[in-house]
């Protein structure tokens, strides 16, 4: 083996279940690649959900208060 793990045994890496790099002498399994497209894309996603609720709690809260206006109007006209 070379580099970091050059000196190590199964035995000092055993029980870390979160370490990967697939060396077959110490057990460890291939590392989950996860790709920079994919890490964009949850992020772009949550975005765009969070800036399309907002834009329809702000659309809901505008004819809300528009309807609300408009009947306190009406009543006022009438007295």
């Amino acid at each position: 083996m070379v580099g970091v793990f050059a000196n190590e045994s199964a035995l000092s890496v055993l029980g870390n279940r979160r370490l990967c790099g697939a060396i077959n002498e110490l057990g460890l399994p291939k590392c989950k690649e996860t790709s920079k497209f994919t890490k964009k894309f949850h992020l772009y996603l949550i975005v765009t959900l969070i800036a399309c609720a907002l834009f329809t709690t702000t659309c809901l809260a505008y004819a809300w208060c528009k309807k609300k206006r408009k009947s306190h109007l009406s009543q006022s006209s009438t007295s």
